[in-house]
This record gives structure tokens, C-alpha cells and sequence, in this order.
């Protein structure tokens, strides 16, 4: 997939040199993204997201690579978010969040982190940006619309950071420290009335009860 390289060309010089990994797969989350130190990424789409128009696919993974890409609110998805907007690709964050239902902000573990809803990017974009965001939403006859998440069937993304000390695992702004696991492990995350439980090569290492909320 050329996507993450195109991005990194326009918006990303500081991952010029990372070996940048994009695939699908059968996961929880629209997206997981895994890093340790900035050799390497590996993102993994949901195959949900196969059919996606590419507009929806670069702000998806857009939004996985802000993640590595930032020194210290990696683990923040507002501020990932704000990312995003700052490296001009907000038109395509904002078609994926239009795809996903996402219109209004969706609160995070008590209140204290958020992923931007379709509205609040929007209102984020410069003239310019918003008439590109216009085109888009246009050619692929996306229309906007407001939407309750009655269930969490799909998490949004989940995150894997490997440093040689511990390993953290985010899920919906939950945080799991967990001792070193190894870089090529196959993470997965299954969501079951609201708890997330989370694998490590088939054996549960920990799980989280998400918000009522969410």
C-alpha cells in the first residue's frame, strides 16, 4: 500500500527513514498501529476498511502515524487528532470520520481524552481547506449526519508502543504497561459487551471494561 509512503512524502519528513509497514487484517479497531522506536511501524487496517474510499483511507492512517510521529502525546488521541490538522491533512480526517458516523467529538475514559468528531474538525479548517473537504465529501457522496453509537462493535484504533523496559498497550484511552513483549508478537484486541480483552499470540495478557458512554 502507497498510501503511508504519499503521506510521509507531503506530511511526515521525520518518518522519511522508517520502514513503514501497511496492511489488513481481522481486527477490533478500524486501525492498530505498533511501534518501538522510529525503525519501524506496522499498521494494520480493519478489512472493513478494504472497500473505504481513499480520502477515508488517508486520514485513517494519517491519524496512526501522527501517533509514532509525535515526541510526547503519542498516547493522546486529541491531540494526535490536532496533529493531523497541523500537517494540513484535515480534509481526509474529516472524510473519515464522516465515513465512520463520527460527527460529534467521542469522549474518551472519564472525560479525559477525545478522538474529533466530523463537526469540530470542520470547524478547525481554513477556507481553503474546507472547500477541498467540500469536493471530497461531493465525489464520493458522503453526507455528514449526525449518529448514536449504540454499540462498539469497532473500536476507532488501538495503539502497541515497544520500548525494552515495557511494552503499553492503549485501548479507548485505557493504558496497559505490561513487561517487554516481543516486536513480532501478533496483538489482537476482541470486544465483547463492552469489555476489551486483549491477546498476546492467543493468550489473554488484559483486559479493560469501556465506558458506558463511548
Amino acid at each position: 500500500m502507497d498510501v503511508a509512503q504519499r503521506l510521509v512524502s507531503y506530511a511526515y519528513p521525520e518518518l522519511s527513514q522508517t520502514n513503514i509497514v501497511v496492511g489488513y487484517g481481522g481486527i477490533a479497531s478500524y486501525a492498530h498501529v505498533r511501534w518501538g522506536g522510529l525503525r519501524e511501524i506496522r499498521v494494520t487496517c480493519s478489512v472493513k476498511s478494504e472497500d473505504w474510499p481513499e480520502p477515508a483511507l488517508l486520514g485513517l492512517i494519517s491519524h496512526e502515524l501522527s501517533h509514532p510521529a509525535q515526541a510526547r502525546d503519542w498516547n493522546s488521541e486529541m491531540k494526535t487528532d490536532q496533529d493531523v490538522l497541523n500537517r494540513g491533512l484535515g480534509p481526509y480526517l474529516a472524510v473519515e470520520r464522516a465515513l465512520t458516523g463520527e460527527y460529534d467529538d467521542h469522549i474518551l475514559h472519564g472525560g479525559r481524552d477525545r478522538y474529533l468528531g466530523y463537526a469540530t474538525i470542520r470547524s478547525l479548517l481554513n477556507p481553503r481547506e474546507t472547500r477541498s473537504l467540500d469536493r471530497l465529501l461531493e465525489d464520493f457522496r458522503l453526507i455528514p449526519s449526525r449518529s448514536t453509537r449504540e454499540d462498539l462493535d469497532v473500536l476507532h484504533d488501538t495503539i502497541t508502543h515497544d520500548e525494552k523496559r515495557a511494552t503499553t498497550i492503549v485501548v479507548e484511552g485505557n493504558l496497559l504497561i505490561l513487561p517487554p513483549i516481543r516486536s513480532d508478537a501478533d496483538i489482537k484486541i476482541l470486544v465483547r459487551e463492552k469489555i476489551a480483552f486483549i491477546y498476546a499470540d492467543d493468550v489473554e495478557i488484559g483486559q479493560f471494561q469501556l465506558d458506558e458512554d463511548q
